[in-house]
């Protein structure tokens, strides 16, 4: 079942899938879920959200840097340290959420392209470099 971006809404919504997400970093399973959530927001690439208790918390090191989403809220930012591999800002969180986006809290998500593999069921994500949504990109996705 493919979907185009310019059908979703202009203001992000929020749906739980019963996709199986696998995350990998440096040879090693940094994430895997059955349980995401996926936002989608108009002419934007999908991003999903990885439960936090599905995440290896130990490979995270909290860092400086937050954004602001008019819509969902703060984001604030992790390295990924895996041995001596480490990609600087890819992983972020909604901690400070919005009204509406409450659901994102205790979800993570990250940067296909600062990862080395991200599999959405069998599938391999697309890595959308230089993208600064960090859109999961897959081929039942039109734009």
């Amino acid at each position: 079942m493919s979907e185009n971006i310019k059908d979703y809404p202009d203001i992000p919504i929020v749906k739980k899938t019963n996709k199986t997400i696998k995350v990998i970093f440096n040879k090693k399973v940094i994430a895997e879920t059955s349980d995401p959530l996926k936002v989608m927001q108009k002419n934007l690439f999908p991003v999903y959200y990885i439960p936090k208790k599905d995440f290896k918390l130990e490979y995270l090191k909290k860092i400086e840097k937050t954004t602001l989403c008019i819509y969902k809220g703060t984001a604030e930012y992790y390295n990924l340290i895996v041995d001596d591999k480490e990609a600087k800002a890819c992983v972020y969180e909604y901690s400070k959420t919005k009204p509406g986006y409450e659901i994102l809290s205790n979800y993570l998500s990250l940067y296909p392209a600062k990862v080395d593999e991200i599999f959405i069921d069998s599938e391999k994500v697309q890595k959308n470099i230089g993208a600064f949504t960090g859109g999961w990109v897959t081929s039942e996705i039109e734009y």
